[in-house]
Protein backbone atom coordinates (compact mmCIF):
# COMPACT_ATOMS: atom_id res chain seq x y z
CA UNK A 1 0.00 0.00 0.00
CA UNK A 2 2.61 2.29 1.21
CA UNK A 3 4.84 1.79 -1.89
CA UNK A 4 2.33 2.28 -4.80
CA UNK A 5 1.51 5.75 -3.06
CA UNK A 6 5.28 6.63 -2.97
CA UNK A 7 5.39 5.74 -6.64
CA UNK A 8 2.45 7.63 -7.59
CA UNK A 9 4.01 10.79 -5.48
CA UNK A 10 7.02 10.06 -7.99
CA UNK A 11 5.26 9.99 -11.08
CA UNK A 12 3.27 12.83 -10.05
CA UNK A 13 6.66 14.66 -9.64
CA UNK A 14 8.24 13.83 -12.88
CA UNK A 15 5.46 14.94 -14.40
CA UNK A 16 5.76 18.69 -12.83
CA UNK A 17 9.34 18.69 -13.46
CA UNK A 18 9.68 18.22 -17.27
CA UNK A 19 6.72 20.21 -17.80
CA UNK A 20 8.36 22.92 -16.51
CA UNK A 21 11.28 22.41 -18.73
CA UNK A 22 8.68 22.63 -21.34
CA UNK A 23 6.99 25.27 -20.34
CA UNK A 24 6.39 28.47 -22.83
CA UNK A 25 5.53 30.74 -19.92
CA UNK A 26 9.22 32.63 -20.40
CA UNK A 27 10.95 31.06 -16.45
CA UNK A 28 13.72 29.62 -19.43
CA UNK A 29 14.28 32.70 -21.31
CA UNK A 30 15.03 34.40 -17.82
CA UNK A 31 17.57 31.99 -17.13
CA UNK A 32 19.22 32.07 -20.37
CA UNK A 33 19.28 35.50 -20.07
CA UNK A 34 21.16 36.13 -16.97
CA UNK A 35 23.76 33.37 -18.27
CA UNK A 36 24.28 36.02 -21.54
CA UNK A 37 24.84 38.66 -19.25
CA UNK A 38 27.06 37.00 -16.99
CA UNK A 39 29.48 35.93 -20.07
CA UNK A 40 29.26 39.54 -20.93
CA UNK A 41 30.19 41.13 -17.99
CA UNK A 42 33.21 38.52 -17.99
CA UNK A 43 34.08 39.41 -21.92
CA UNK A 44 34.14 43.14 -20.74
CA UNK A 45 36.54 42.32 -18.00
CA UNK A 46 38.76 40.50 -19.99
CA UNK A 47 38.87 43.04 -22.84
CA UNK A 48 39.17 45.63 -20.84
CA UNK A 49 42.25 44.18 -19.01
CA UNK A 50 43.85 43.09 -22.65
CA UNK A 51 43.07 47.18 -23.41
CA UNK A 52 44.62 48.63 -20.25
CA UNK A 53 47.64 46.20 -20.86
CA UNK A 54 48.37 46.89 -24.65
CA UNK A 55 48.39 50.80 -23.38
CA UNK A 56 50.73 49.82 -20.76
CA UNK A 57 53.14 48.10 -23.46
CA UNK A 58 52.84 51.17 -26.21
CA UNK A 59 54.26 53.87 -23.45
CA UNK A 60 56.90 50.71 -22.16
CA UNK A 61 59.56 52.38 -25.20
CA UNK A 62 58.62 55.95 -24.24
CA UNK A 63 59.49 55.17 -20.94
CA UNK A 64 62.46 53.23 -20.97
CA UNK A 65 63.53 56.52 -22.93
CA UNK A 66 62.94 58.65 -20.14
CA UNK A 67 64.41 55.62 -18.04
CA UNK A 68 67.92 55.83 -20.14
CA UNK A 69 68.36 59.55 -20.79
CA UNK A 70 68.60 60.31 -17.38
CA UNK A 71 70.83 57.01 -16.83
CA UNK A 72 73.05 58.18 -19.91
CA UNK A 73 73.66 62.04 -18.91
CA UNK A 74 74.18 61.20 -15.57
CA UNK A 75 76.84 58.47 -16.79
CA UNK A 76 78.48 61.15 -19.82
CA UNK A 77 78.03 63.83 -16.90
CA UNK A 78 80.10 62.26 -13.96
CA UNK A 79 82.81 60.58 -16.94
CA UNK A 80 83.60 64.28 -17.90
CA UNK A 81 83.67 65.63 -13.96
CA UNK A 82 85.45 63.04 -12.90
CA UNK A 83 89.15 64.16 -12.24
CA UNK A 84 89.26 67.05 -13.28
CA UNK A 85 91.69 69.54 -11.51
CA UNK A 86 91.43 73.16 -10.68
CA UNK A 87 94.44 75.44 -9.31
CA UNK A 88 94.07 78.88 -7.65
CA UNK A 89 97.70 80.28 -7.95
CA UNK A 90 97.97 83.53 -5.50
CA UNK A 91 101.37 85.56 -6.03
CA UNK A 92 102.50 88.08 -4.09
CA UNK A 93 105.59 90.40 -4.87
CA UNK A 94 107.10 92.95 -2.95
CA UNK A 95 110.60 95.48 -3.04
CA UNK A 96 112.32 95.38 -0.14
CA UNK A 97 115.08 97.74 0.52
CA UNK A 98 118.27 96.97 2.63
CA UNK A 99 120.36 99.86 3.24
CA UNK A 100 123.63 99.68 5.56
CA UNK A 101 125.58 102.66 6.99
CA UNK A 102 129.10 101.83 7.38
CA UNK A 103 131.45 104.93 9.26
CA UNK A 104 135.42 104.96 8.66
CA UNK A 105 137.05 106.87 11.12
CA UNK A 106 140.62 108.53 9.97
CA UNK A 107 142.58 110.71 12.68
CA UNK A 108 145.38 112.93 11.93
CA UNK A 109 147.90 110.41 13.36
CA UNK A 110 147.83 107.19 13.70
CA UNK A 111 145.49 104.01 12.81
CA UNK A 112 141.85 105.09 11.61
CA UNK A 113 139.06 102.39 12.51
CA UNK A 114 135.93 100.93 10.52
CA UNK A 115 133.00 100.55 12.15
CA UNK A 116 130.47 98.18 9.78
CA UNK A 117 126.76 99.30 10.22
CA UNK A 118 123.34 96.62 10.76
CA UNK A 119 121.77 96.62 7.60
CA UNK A 120 118.00 97.93 7.99
CA UNK A 121 114.52 96.71 6.00
CA UNK A 122 112.10 98.47 4.92
CA UNK A 123 109.56 95.89 3.41
CA UNK A 124 107.63 97.29 0.32
CA UNK A 125 103.78 97.45 -0.63
CA UNK A 126 102.88 93.78 -1.81
CA UNK A 127 100.92 93.41 -4.85
CA UNK A 128 98.61 90.13 -4.85
CA UNK A 129 97.77 88.45 -8.28
CA UNK A 130 95.62 86.04 -9.03
CA UNK A 131 95.42 83.03 -11.17
CA UNK A 132 93.49 79.97 -12.51
CA UNK A 133 94.21 76.75 -13.87
CA UNK A 134 92.69 73.62 -14.80
CA UNK A 135 92.23 69.90 -16.76
CA UNK A 136 89.65 68.67 -18.13
CA UNK A 137 87.48 72.06 -19.25
CA UNK A 138 87.83 74.67 -22.03
CA UNK A 139 91.35 76.26 -20.20
CA UNK A 140 93.41 73.02 -21.16
CA UNK A 141 92.99 69.63 -22.54
CA UNK A 142 92.61 66.79 -20.00
CA UNK A 143 95.57 65.26 -18.95
CA UNK A 144 97.72 67.70 -18.92
CA UNK A 145 98.96 69.67 -15.80
CA UNK A 146 97.03 72.88 -15.03
CA UNK A 147 98.57 75.51 -16.46
CA UNK A 148 98.94 79.29 -14.94
CA UNK A 149 98.92 82.37 -16.32
CA UNK A 150 95.12 82.86 -16.69
CA UNK A 151 93.89 85.92 -14.79
CA UNK A 152 91.46 85.90 -12.09
CA UNK A 153 88.30 88.25 -13.17
CA UNK A 154 85.62 88.64 -10.98
CA UNK A 155 82.43 87.85 -12.67
CA UNK A 156 84.53 86.29 -15.53
CA UNK A 157 83.30 83.49 -17.79
CA UNK A 158 85.23 80.20 -16.54
CA UNK A 159 84.48 76.21 -16.40
CA UNK A 160 82.16 74.86 -14.06
CA UNK A 161 84.20 73.38 -11.72
CA UNK A 162 86.86 75.80 -11.96
CA UNK A 163 83.59 78.23 -10.63
CA UNK A 164 83.11 75.73 -7.97
CA UNK A 165 86.62 75.60 -6.44
CA UNK A 166 86.92 79.83 -6.82
CA UNK A 167 83.49 79.78 -4.95
CA UNK A 168 84.82 77.38 -2.12
CA UNK A 169 87.75 79.46 -1.69
CA UNK A 170 86.39 83.54 -2.15
CA UNK A 171 82.41 82.43 -1.77
CA UNK A 172 79.81 83.47 -3.90
CA UNK A 173 79.70 86.82 -6.18
CA UNK A 174 77.45 89.66 -5.32
CA UNK A 175 75.57 91.44 -7.98
CA UNK A 176 78.35 93.32 -9.11
CA UNK A 177 80.09 90.41 -9.67
CA UNK A 178 82.83 90.88 -6.43
CA UNK A 179 83.17 87.95 -4.53
CA UNK A 180 82.52 88.20 -0.40
CA UNK A 181 85.84 86.46 0.51
CA UNK A 182 88.53 88.07 -1.83
CA UNK A 183 90.93 90.56 -1.35
CA UNK A 184 93.85 91.85 -2.92
CA UNK A 185 94.14 94.33 -0.40
CA UNK A 186 96.88 92.58 2.59
CA UNK A 187 95.34 94.75 5.15
CA UNK A 188 92.01 92.84 4.34
CA UNK A 189 91.16 89.51 6.48
CA UNK A 190 90.43 88.25 3.45
CA UNK A 191 93.44 88.91 1.80
CA UNK A 192 94.06 86.11 -1.40
CA UNK A 193 97.32 85.06 -0.13
CA UNK A 194 96.11 84.18 2.97
CA UNK A 195 92.95 82.21 2.65
CA UNK A 196 93.18 78.32 2.78
CA UNK A 197 90.69 75.93 2.04
CA UNK A 198 89.03 74.87 5.79
CA UNK A 199 86.69 71.99 5.94
CA UNK A 200 85.53 72.53 9.51
CA UNK A 201 82.86 74.40 10.78
CA UNK A 202 78.93 74.04 10.70
CA UNK A 203 77.91 72.56 7.40
CA UNK A 204 76.62 75.07 5.10
CA UNK A 205 74.60 75.51 1.61
CA UNK A 206 77.13 77.91 -0.55
CA UNK A 207 75.15 77.77 -3.60
CA UNK A 208 72.17 76.16 -5.34
CA UNK A 209 70.97 76.62 -9.23
CA UNK A 210 69.03 74.91 -12.11
CA UNK A 211 70.07 73.91 -15.19
CA UNK A 212 68.55 72.27 -18.21
CA UNK A 213 69.95 69.61 -20.27
CA UNK A 214 68.26 68.28 -24.04
CA UNK A 215 68.89 64.50 -24.80
CA UNK A 216 68.42 63.76 -28.76
CA UNK A 217 66.59 60.68 -29.51
CA UNK A 218 67.98 57.85 -31.44
CA UNK A 219 65.73 59.28 -34.73
CA UNK A 220 67.75 62.38 -34.11
CA UNK A 221 64.39 64.31 -32.94
CA UNK A 222 63.44 65.38 -29.20
CA UNK A 223 60.88 64.12 -27.09
CA UNK A 224 59.22 66.30 -24.27
CA UNK A 225 60.06 63.28 -21.58
CA UNK A 226 64.01 63.59 -22.70
CA UNK A 227 64.90 67.16 -21.79
CA UNK A 228 66.48 66.94 -18.72
CA UNK A 229 66.10 69.30 -15.88
CA UNK A 230 68.92 69.48 -13.22
CA UNK A 231 70.13 71.35 -9.55
CA UNK A 232 73.65 71.69 -8.82
CA UNK A 233 74.65 72.29 -4.56
CA UNK A 234 77.72 73.21 -3.41
CA UNK A 235 78.00 72.78 0.31
CA UNK A 236 80.91 74.75 2.59
CA UNK A 237 82.58 71.33 3.13
CA UNK A 238 82.87 70.88 -0.27
CA UNK A 239 80.47 68.33 -1.17
CA UNK A 240 78.62 69.01 -4.98
CA UNK A 241 75.36 67.24 -5.86
CA UNK A 242 74.41 67.76 -8.90
CA UNK A 243 70.55 66.41 -9.73
CA UNK A 244 69.28 65.23 -12.88
CA UNK A 245 65.54 64.55 -13.87
CA UNK A 246 63.72 63.94 -16.89
CA UNK A 247 60.68 66.78 -17.63
CA UNK A 248 57.08 65.54 -16.32
CA UNK A 249 55.76 66.00 -19.42
CA UNK A 250 52.12 67.40 -19.82
CA UNK A 251 50.63 64.00 -18.79
CA UNK A 252 51.11 62.74 -15.27
CA UNK A 253 51.08 58.91 -16.16
CA UNK A 254 54.47 59.92 -17.18
CA UNK A 255 57.13 58.03 -14.93
CA UNK A 256 59.56 60.76 -13.39
CA UNK A 257 63.04 59.43 -12.72
CA UNK A 258 65.68 61.53 -10.68
CA UNK A 259 69.75 60.47 -10.07
CA UNK A 260 72.10 62.26 -7.99
CA UNK A 261 76.18 62.81 -8.69
CA UNK A 262 78.24 63.49 -6.04
CA UNK A 263 81.37 65.11 -5.97
CA UNK A 264 84.20 65.31 -3.14
CA UNK A 265 87.01 67.52 -3.79
CA UNK A 266 90.57 66.61 -2.78
CA UNK A 267 93.01 69.22 -1.87
CA UNK A 268 96.62 70.14 -1.80
CA UNK A 269 98.49 73.52 -0.86
CA UNK A 270 102.03 74.48 -1.63
CA UNK A 271 103.84 77.76 -0.44
CA UNK A 272 107.17 79.09 -2.31
CA UNK A 273 109.22 82.17 -1.87
CA UNK A 274 111.65 83.16 -3.85
CA UNK A 275 113.79 86.34 -3.59
CA UNK A 276 116.65 88.55 -6.60
CA UNK A 277 118.40 91.74 -6.41
CA UNK A 278 116.87 94.36 -8.77
CA UNK A 279 118.47 95.09 -11.53
CA UNK A 280 121.59 97.81 -10.68
CA UNK A 281 121.56 96.92 -7.18
CA UNK A 282 123.68 97.21 -4.92
CA UNK A 283 124.43 100.93 -5.11
CA UNK A 284 127.88 102.57 -3.04
CA UNK A 285 128.25 105.70 -1.61
CA UNK A 286 130.70 107.89 0.45
CA UNK A 287 130.31 110.73 2.24
CA UNK A 288 133.43 113.22 3.66
CA UNK A 289 132.83 114.42 6.74
CA UNK A 290 135.98 116.72 8.47
CA UNK A 291 135.32 116.87 12.04
CA UNK A 292 137.23 120.27 13.30
CA UNK A 293 138.70 118.28 16.17
CA UNK A 294 142.42 117.47 15.75
CA UNK A 295 141.62 117.21 12.63
CA UNK A 296 139.77 114.03 12.35
CA UNK A 297 138.35 112.73 9.15
CA UNK A 298 134.74 110.78 9.16
CA UNK A 299 134.29 108.97 6.11
CA UNK A 300 130.48 107.53 5.76
CA UNK A 301 129.45 104.75 3.64
CA UNK A 302 126.21 103.42 2.47
CA UNK A 303 125.50 100.37 0.87
CA UNK A 304 121.52 100.13 -0.19
CA UNK A 305 120.70 96.57 -2.00
CA UNK A 306 116.62 96.26 -3.77
CA UNK A 307 115.22 92.93 -3.26
CA UNK A 308 112.29 91.74 -5.27
CA UNK A 309 110.55 88.64 -3.09
CA UNK A 310 108.01 86.59 -4.70
CA UNK A 311 105.95 84.37 -2.62
CA UNK A 312 103.63 81.92 -4.68
CA UNK A 313 100.91 79.98 -2.89
CA UNK A 314 99.09 77.34 -4.69
CA UNK A 315 96.17 75.09 -4.08
CA UNK A 316 94.75 73.04 -6.10
CA UNK A 317 91.74 70.89 -5.97
CA UNK A 318 90.78 67.14 -7.65
CA UNK A 319 86.99 66.61 -8.37
CA UNK A 320 86.19 63.28 -7.69
CA UNK A 321 83.01 61.20 -8.06
CA UNK A 322 82.10 59.14 -5.07
CA UNK A 323 78.13 58.38 -5.88
CA UNK A 324 75.60 58.31 -8.72
CA UNK A 325 72.46 57.27 -7.10
CA UNK A 326 68.44 57.99 -6.10
CA UNK A 327 67.78 60.76 -4.80
CA UNK A 328 68.55 60.90 -1.15
CA UNK A 329 71.07 62.01 1.43
CA UNK A 330 74.84 62.83 0.00
CA UNK A 331 76.24 59.81 -0.94
CA UNK A 332 73.49 57.30 -0.29
CA UNK A 333 71.47 55.22 -3.24
CA UNK A 334 72.91 53.48 -6.56
CA UNK A 335 69.52 52.99 -8.43
CA UNK A 336 67.30 54.80 -10.64
CA UNK A 337 63.92 54.92 -8.80
CA UNK A 338 60.53 56.66 -10.58
CA UNK A 339 59.11 58.93 -8.11
CA UNK A 340 55.40 58.41 -10.19
CA UNK A 341 54.50 55.21 -11.26
CA UNK A 342 50.98 56.08 -12.08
Amino acid sequence: MIAEVSEKKMKAFRGKTFGKLRSNRGASLLVALLLFMVCSVVGIVVLTAASAAAGRASKLAENDQRYYSVASAAELLAQELNGQTVSIIREETRTDTTTTVSTMTIPETGMGSFDEGEPVTEAGTPSCKVTLGSTGEEEAPSGEPAPAGKPFLPGGDRGFLTEMAVRLFFGSPDTAGNYTRYSVDPENENYALDLSYDIGGTRTLVESNEFSLEVADSGGGSMEGLQITGNYSLWSDGVLTISLQNKAGSSTDKDIFTLVITLQPEFRESEDSDSDIVPGYPTFAWRESVDGTNGTQVLTYTETVMTEVTTTKISTVTWKVIGIGEKSEVGVGNNLTPENNG
